[in-house]
C-alpha cells in the first residue's frame, strides 16, 4: 500500500521514517501517521515473515475507532495497540483477546500492592505509605518522620502526571498531596532516591525484559538545556525541539506554568541567558509524555541488575514481556538491597524511547517481541 502523507507533527522525523522502514510500506505508513510503536513492531514483523496489516478497529463504548496492528500466526491472531498487545485464536477481533501477559498485569495496575508484593519477595523498593485524599495531616508528619526528602505521587499508573519528586516539608509538598488527592483520591508518598556515578543522579533505568532472558536498557532523565552564554531560554527551547522532533517524534516542550516555576525556582525566566554550560532543568521527572529525554548510550553497569529484573518477571506468573524502572546508587556494584530501588512495574511498556532515543543508537526491542509473539503460534 502507498505510505500515507505524514502528519504535519511528523514532518521532521520523516527522513528517519524513510531511512527506517522504505522497505516496509505497512510500518512506513504506520509511522507517518504517528502510531510510532505500531511501526517498529510491523517492520519487525515482515522481517521475520509475520503477515501484518493495521486494520481500523471500532474501540466499543462510545470510543472512536482507532488503527491497530493484526499479526496472523498459524493458528492464532495477535492485535497490538499502543503498549498494549492482546492475543486469541486465529480470526478473534481485539475484544475477544487475552493480554499478552495475561492476568499478571493486575498485580501491577496499584503501585502500594505491588511495593508489598515485591517487598515480601526480597525485591529492593523505596520506602512509602498510601493516604487517603482526605489524611494529607497524616502524609506530612510521614513524611517529616523519613527524615528526608519524599516523592509524591498518584497510586497508579499515570505516565508522570502528579509525580513530584524531592520534596520537603512545606507548601510544596502540601501542593503535591492536594494535586494529587483532588484527582486520585488517594496519594502515594515514597522516599525519594538518587543515582549516582557514573549515571546522573536524576537518571531512571529502565530496564525491559522479553521472554526467556531478553534484557534491553535505557537510561531516561528529566528535560534539560545546557546554556550557551548567547542566547535565551526561549530560544535555546526552541532548538531543542526541533531536534527532538527529528530524532524521536515526540511532541514539543511546552512553557508551561509547570515549566515556567521550575524556572523561577532556578532564578530563570524565558527571557533568561542562561551561562555557558549551565545545565537548566525543564521537567521534575523522565517520562516521555513529560518532555523526558532517553538515552540508549548509558555507561555500562553490573549485570546483575539485569538478572535482578529477569528474577522479578519471572515471580510474576504469566508475565512475558514487560518493563522495570530502577534508581542506581551504586551501578557498577552487584545490586543488593539498599543500593537500588525497583520504582516501577510495566507490563504494556511502550519501546518508541529505544527506536527513536533522544541519545544513543535505537535498539530493536520490536525484534524481541516479535520473536516471542512467533513462539505462540504453537500455542
Amino acid at each position: 500500500m502507498p505510505a500515507a502523507p505524514a502528519r504535519p507533527a511528523l514532518l521532521p522525523l520523516l527522513p528517519l521514517l524513510t531511512e527506517r522502514f522504505s522497505d516496509v510500506p505497512l510500518a512506513l505508513s504506520l509511522g507517518q501517521e504517528g502510531h510510532l510503536q505500531l511501526a517498529a513492531l510491523a517492520a519487525a514483523a515482515v522481517w521475520q515473515g509475520i503477515p501484518a496489516s493495521a486494520p481500523t478497529v471500532p474501540a466499543g463504548g462510545g470510543h472512536p475507532a482507532r488503527r491497530m496492528l493484526r499479526l496472523d500466526l498459524e493458528t492464532r491472531v495477535v492485535w497490538c495497540h499502543g503498549g498494549r498487545i492482546v492475543t486469541g485464536p486465529a480470526g478473534a477481533e481485539p475484544a475477544a483477546c487475552r493480554p499478552l501477559n495475561g492476568d499478571a498485569a493486575r498485580i501491577t495496575a496499584h503501585k502500594p500492592t505491588l511495593n508489598r508484593l515485591l517487598a515480601t519477595q526480597g525485591f529492593s523498593t523505596p520506602a512509602g505509605q498510601e493516604f487517603a485524599a482526605t489524611d494529607r495531616d497524616a502524609a506530612l508528619r510521614w513524611a517529616q518522620d523519613l527524615g528526608g526528602p519524599v516523592c509524591v505521587k498518584p497510586p497508579s499508573g499515570s505516565l508522570g502526571w502528579g509525580v513530584t519528586p524531592g520534596l520537603r516539608e512545606g507548601a510544596a509538598l502540601t501542593a503535591a498531596f492536594d494535586t494529587v488527592a483532588g484527582r486520585c483520591g488517594s496519594v502515594l508518598l515514597e522516599q525519594h532516591v538518587a543515582g549516582a556515578a557514573p549515571l546522573p543522579a536524576d537518571a531512571t533505568v529502565r530496564i525491559m525484559w522479553v521472554a526467556p532472558d531478553h534484557v534491553t536498557l535505557r537510561m531516561d532523565r528529566p528535560a534539560h538545556l545546557t546554556g550557551d552564554g548567547q542566547r535565551p531560554v526561549s530560544a535555546l527551547l526552541a532548538d531543542r525541539n526541533a531536534r527532538r522532533a527529528a530524532r524521536t517524534g515526540q511532541p514539543p516542550i511546552l512553557p508551561d506554568a509547570a515549566l515556567l516555576a521550575l524556572l523561577a525556582e532556578q532564578h530563570l525566566t524565558p527571557a533568561a541567558v542562561p551561562a555557558a554550560g549551565q545545565l537548566v532543568a525543564l521537567r521534575r521527572v523522565s517520562n516521555a509524555s513529560q518532555g523526558g529525554d532517553s538515552h540508549t548510550d548509558l555507561p555500562d553497569i553490573h549485570p546483575s541488575y539485569a538478572a535482578e529484573v529477569i528474577r522479578l518477571f519471572r515471580s510474576l506468573p504469566g508475565a512475558r514481556a514487560g518493563a522495570a524502572d530502577l534508581i542506581l546508587a551504586e551501578p557498577m556494584a552487584p545490586c543488593r538491597p539498599g543500593n537500588h530501588w525497583i520504582l516501577d512495574v510495566n507490563l504494556s511498556p511502550g519501546i518508541v524511547q529505544y527506536h527513536f532515543p533522544w541519545g544513543g543508537p535505537p535498539r530493536d526491542v520490536a525484534a524481541a517481541l516479535i520473536r516471542l509473539i512467533g513462539m505462540l503460534a504453537g500455542d
